[in-house]
């Protein structure tokens, strides 16, 4: 760095003499700037390359800075930040994590707000249905960065993924049929092999491409794949590893060819092959496959970079014009279709509280149902109560005048007889005596069964 970059000079005073030297202190971000500017002249690609040939492979450590200096990622924060306060939580995000359970937390958070801020920048991804799967590889490499992050997955889509979209939300048969048409040049015995079985692109070649790779290397073979895919900055070179893999594991797939479930579990299963091998045979298709049917021929072979200032670029003429017409009324579709959902949760709350209300009302009038049920029983109970009752009143009333008329009597026989001897008396009073003790017992009988009955009643109540 210059010294004039650093100390600032003042000019000359009018009597000629000379102000002491200033320092002024640089921000962090100034140092940093320099810092970027300076890795981004060392890291160059005539640089990295004999790197690459040397060990096969960027230091892990590196590889996210590498990865962004070659694609020359700009950091862009104004535009990011313009996405990402527009977010609103989409349904397709919603759902990518109910398809793509995944156990840490912080890496489904990270997936879903990448793919709300696609969304924001191209609308139309919400129909893009192998979107997670085609990103989640990119992102788990920069998950440190998420800005970086989202910019090398634009730099990926508008790229790698050129003409992906031209019949979206079909297949890109323009590019499967160049795909096709590299396999009959290089290995026609093989597509021979295909046709007879009914085997097309679409089961060769379209599941690698939505995937990257990613399914069918282990997570260290991918990423030297791309290691390499991103230092020959040549987009079509992806092209040539989906027919290079297909040669390469011939005799694998043939051996399959009986099944077409194992056909389709092969293209999205784990293989045991080194990115090395599959690369070599890719670079010998690129170089020896002719000009008429070369993907260079159709695609746009120079990386187009973003912007470091102001938006994104836009990925809307990607897609078919009868869909980039209609937008407007897509989004129209798009705000009916979530107030037509808001309804229906709407009608379905009320219903469930209807429904509630019914079932509440049901059980309450079968309460009581079953409460005058026991009431009527109770009644009828304490009606054979009374109506013993009344059978053993008279019995009890007639005993007790007996006694009386008889106590009255002995009266009487008492002043007529006072001048008997002893022991007529005492024959009275033990007759008197054993009347009355007989009076107690009748009278304790008919108080136990009045407090009987009393309790019965109070229980009843």
């Amino acid at each position: 760095m210059h010294t004039d970059k650093i100390i600032s000079k003042k000019c000359l005073q009018p009597n000629g003499l000379l102000k002491p030297y200033r320092v002024h202190a640089h921000k962090i971000s100034d140092h940093l700037e320099c810092v970027r500017q300076s890795m981004k002249q060392e890291l160059n690609t005539k640089r990295l390359m004999p790197i690459l040939k040397e060990f096969g492979e960027y230091p892990e450590k590196y590889r996210t800075l590498i990865w962004s200096t070659i694609l020359k990622l700009p950091a862009n924060k104004n535009a990011y930040i313009a996405l990402t306060s527009k977010v609103t939580r989409e349904r397709f995000a919603l759902n990518t994590l109910r398809s793509l359970p995944l156990a840490d937390k912080s890496k489904a958070s990270l997936l879903a707000t990448t793919i709300d801020c696609l969304l924001q920048w191209c609308p139309l991804l919400i129909q893009c249905l192998f979107l997670p799967n085609l990103i989640f590889p990119f992102l788990m490499t920069f998950q440190k960065d998420p800005l970086l992050a989202f910019e090398l997955i634009l730099s990926i889509l508008i790229n790698y993924c050129q003409k992906w979209f031209e019949y979206h939300p079909l297949p890109p048969l323009n590019i499967l049929g160049i795909i096709e048409n590299i396999l009959l040049e290089a290995d026609p015995i093989l597509l021979n092999i295909f046709c007879e079985h009914g085997i097309t692109s679409r089961e060769y070649a379209w599941p690698l491409l939505q995937t990257a790779m990613s399914e069918v290397l282990s997570g260290d073979e991918w990423l030297i794949l791309w290691d390499h895919l991103i230092s020959f900055q040549k987009p079509s070179l992806l092209l040539m590893c989906v027919v290079a893999y297909n040669i390469f594991l011939k005799e694998n797939i043939i051996s399959l060819l009986k099944s077409s479930e194992d056909i389709k579990a092969f293209y999205n299963t784990r293989s045991h092959i080194r990115a090395k091998d599959l690369l070599k045979i890719a670079r010998k298709l690129d170089q020896e496959i002719s000009k008429r049917i070369h993907p260079n021929y159709y695609l746009r072979d120079k990386l187009l970079q973003l912007n470091h200032s102001g938006p994104y670029p836009s990925f809307i003429s990607e897609y078919p014009k009868f869909l980039t017409e209609n937008l407007a009324d897509l989004e129209k579709l798009k705000m009916q279709e979530q107030n037509l959902q808001e309804y229906n949760c709407r009608v379905a709350d009320l219903e469930k509280r209807r429904l509630y209300a019914e079932t509440e009302a049901f059980a309450r009038q079968i309460h009581e149902a079953r409460i005058n049920e026991v009431q009527k029983c109770f009644q009828e109970h304490i009606n054979n109560l009374n109506g013993k009752w009344q059978t053993l009143l008279p019995y009890a009333e007639k005993e007790k005048f007996c006694f009386h008329l008889y106590k009255n009597s002995d009266k009487k026989s008492k002043r007529k007889q006072e001048c008997n001897n002893c022991k007529i008396v005492e024959e009275i009073i033990s007759n008197e005596d054993a009347n009355s003790r007989n009076y107690k017992k009748l009278q304790q009988d008919v108080t136990k069964l009045e407090c009987e009955v009393q309790n019965f009643l109070d229980s009843l109540r």
